[in-house]
């Protein structure tokens, strides 16, 4: 009786352990299967109403325009640039007529910009003209920004270009790589002279938000332009140049989009409205909650693109 008994336990708890396995292993098998299939079918990360800064573009339908029209493509040096114009250009009536959506992307490589002009894939750049100049490919100069230099600016005393000044100290940068006065240009230089890990590199989304650091004293020196405005409002600051820049920064527009006057006027308006927003007196309208640049708001317009308003 104790063995049948025993023998009836036994076979219980091994039944119970045996379901028990195969139900954990059928939920194991159930959640890889869930995962494997919403791989298949997920939607990218990203949102068509929005900028998505880890894609490094936003994307946003025009208004009542047509899924079968092409989208406008745009590259620009930063994201506050192409989500704005996103914004501004998705409810754009003219656009309507010709584009279903705005693309807008930044933060290519040398080599992919390089690449995107040569195969006309953005229809506005915003980029300096020796990237277009030396592929020379189907783009028209809409309007420029004037030439500048770059310089290492500092409040107390003026830098100096030898490792004993700049030992230790911290130096604002822009975020954008490919300002010239604000990174290339101080980076690769004082790459020259000393490691860059010798000194602290903080990092602004602005030339003025620089200014602001260095008047705080987040900073011992900065990167940037340094222009009329600097020249009558800090004439106590010491401003070292390094390099002049012939060419700033200029907008193309292809022109198949240049022959169609009603987009390039369009374009145009919204280039000078930015332009404006840069402006001091036209601050508190700036692009979301970045400080206004001055250099940007004396934006030429090239005498040919010009509109009758």
């Amino acid at each position: 009786m104790k063995s049948l008994w025993k023998y009836t336990t036994n076979n219980i708890i091994s039944s119970v352990i045996f379901n028990n396995v195969v139900f954990a292993a059928l939920i194991t098998l159930l959640s890889v299967f869930i995962f494997w299939i919403s791989t298949l079918f997920s939607i990218p990360n990203f949102r068509i109403d929005s900028c998505t800064v880890a894609k490094f573009y936003c994307e946003k339908y025009i208004q009542n325009g047509y899924p079968q029209y092409p989208k406008i493509k745009i590259f620009v040096p930063s994201s506050f640039i192409a989500d704005d114009l996103c914004d501004r250009f998705s409810s754009n009536a003219a656009l309507t007529k010709n584009f279903s959506s705005v693309h807008a992307e930044w933060n290519l490589s040398a080599l992919e910009l390089g690449q995107s002009i040569f195969e006309q894939r953005f229809d506005l750049l915003e980029v300096r003209p020796d990237d277009i100049d030396i592929i020379n490919t189907g783009y028209q100069k809409i309007a420029y920004f004037p030439p500048y230099e770059a310089y290492l600016i500092s409040i107390h005393s003026m830098p100096e270009l030898n490792a004993a000044y700049l030992m230790g100290k911290t130096l604002g940068l822009l975020q954008n790589i490919n300002s010239r006065s604000g990174y290339r240009v101080p980076i690769n230089l004082i790459s020259k002279i000393i490691d860059p890990k010798e000194l602290t590199i903080k990092r602004y989304g602005s030339h003025e938000e620089l200014r602001k650091a260095l008047e705080n004293s987040e900073v011992d020196l900065i990167g940037s332009f340094w222009g009329e405005n600097d020249i009558k409002g800090r004439p106590s600051w010491h401003a070292l140049e390094i390099i002049k820049i012939p060419n700033g920064m200029s907008w193309f527009l292809t022109k198949r989009l240049f022959d169609n006057q009603e987009v390039r006027c369009e374009i145009i308006n919204h280039l000078e409205f930015l332009a404006r927003k840069n402006k001091k007196e036209d601050a508190e309208s700036y692009i979301k909650d970045k400080l206004p640049d001055p250099y940007f708001a004396d934006l030429e317009i090239v005498p040919e693109a010009k509109c009758d308003h």
